[in-house]
C-alpha cells in the first residue's frame, strides 16, 4: 500500500494506492486508487489529464463545482454522488467555503464497463443522495476493504461493495425521471455507433422525435448536447478498444463510426491532447496486469 499526502495552502489530499492484480471469476476488476480531498475557498483545479478509469466521488461537505466541456457549471452539494465515464478536461472549485470529497477510481476493463452499464447505460450519473450517511458508509466500507493488508484482501468483497453502491445509487433515481423512451433513444445510439451518419438529425429521423425534445432529454439525463454525447460515446468506445484489444487504428475508427482514421485521430487529440496510438502505449504500461483477462 502506497500512501501519498499533499498539503498545500488551498487544498489537502491523501491518496491510497495499491498495485494489485484482482481477478474475480476470470474477469479483470480493480480500484486504481482511493483518495480524500479537501479544497479551501479560492482553490481552482484544472485538468487536461485523461485516464482509463471510471471515477466515483461523494461530496461530504461544502459545495463542489464542475465545469463541463461546454462551459456549463454544475454544482454538487453535501450528499452528492457523481460517476464519471471519463476523466475529461475540466475546471472545478469549491464554492462558498471549504469542500471535502471522498473518491475512488475503477480500472476501465470490459467487465467493469458491462457492470456499470447494467445500472447506467451511459456510465454516468450525478444526483443528490437523500440518505447521505448511508452513501458515505458504503464509501468508507470500500476504503476499508481496499486498504486491508494483502493477506486479508478479498477482491470479491470489494466487487460486492461497488455493486451495492451502484444498486443504492440506482434506487435513488425516481422511476419517472428516466423514461423508457429515452432508453430507446440511447439504445439507438448504441446500435448505430459504427454508422458515420449518426448525429442529432439521424436520431430525430430514426426515433421520430423533434430536435428540441432530444436536446431537452439529453441535457436532463446526460448533462451534454446530443452531438456531444454521441462524440463522447465514440471516444469512449475508442478508448475501450485501445485498452482491451489489439485492433488496428483503421478498424477502431470504423467500429466507432468515424469517417476515417485521420478524423478519429483529430477528434481524439482535440479532447485528450495525445494521439490514439500514444494513448494505447500509455495505458498498456499503466494497466498491463489487467490485459488479457477480460471476457
Amino acid at each position: 500500500m502506497i500512501i501519498k499526502e499533499f498539503n498545500k495552502s488551498l487544498y489537502r489530499e491523501k491518496y491510497f494506492y495499491r498495485e494489485l492484480k484482482m481477478i474475480v471469476e476470470n474477469h479483470s476488476f480493480g480500484i486504481f486508487s482511493w483518495y480524500e480531498s479537501e479544497y479551501k475557498e479560492g482553490h481552482v483545479y484544472t485538468s487536461q489529464w485523461h485516464g482509463a478509469y471510471y471515477t466515483f466521488y461523494f461530496v461530504v461537505s461544502g459545495i463542489y463545482e464542475d465545469t463541463d466541456s461546454e462551459g456549463n457549471r454544475i454544482l454538487h452539494g453535501p450528499g452528492s454522488i457523481v460517476l464519471y465515464n471519463d476523466t475529461p478536461s475540466y475546471t472545478a472549485r469549491s464554492v462558498g467555503g471549504a469542500c471535502f470529497r471522498k473518491c475512488f477510481h475503477l480500472y476501465k476493463t470490459e467487465f467493469t464497463r458491462k457492470l456499470l452499464s447494467c445500472f447506467f447505460p451511459e456510465c454516468h450519473v450525478a444526483l443528490q443522495y437523500p440518505d447521505a450517511a448511508k452513501a458515505e458508509q458504503i464509501f468508507d466500507r470500500i476504503k476499508e476493504e481496499y486498504c486491508r493488508k494483502d493477506a486479508e484482501y478479498d477482491p470479491t468483497v470489494l466487487l460486492g461493495l461497488v455493486t451495492q453502491l451502484l444498486e443504492n445509487i440506482r434506487s435513488q433515481i425516481p422511476t419517472h425521471s428516466r423514461s423508457s423512451r429515452f432508453d430507446e433513444i440511447l439504445g439507438c445510439v448504441e446500435n448505430n455507433l459504427n454508422n458515420s451518419s449518426l448525429n442529432r438529425e439521424f436520431l430525430c429521423r430514426m426515433c421520430g422525435t423533434s430536435g428540441s425534445t432530444l436536446d431537452r432529454l439529453f441535457r436532463k439525463h446526460t448533462f451534454s448536447s446530443v452531438n456531444e454525447y454521441i462524440r463522447n460515446k465514440r471516444l469512449s468506445h475508442v478508448t475501450n478498444l485501445l485498452s482491451v484489444t489489439s485492433l488496428r487504428m483503421n478498424e477502431i475508427a470504423s467500429s466507432a463510426g468515424f469517417a476515417s482514421t485521420n478524423h478519429m485521430n483529430w477528434v481524439f487529440r482535440k479532447k485528450f491532447g495525445i494521439s490514439p496510438s500514444r494513448y494505447r502505449k500509455n495505458i498498456l504500461l499503466a494497466y498491463l496486469p489487467f490485459v488479457g483477462n477480460d471476457e
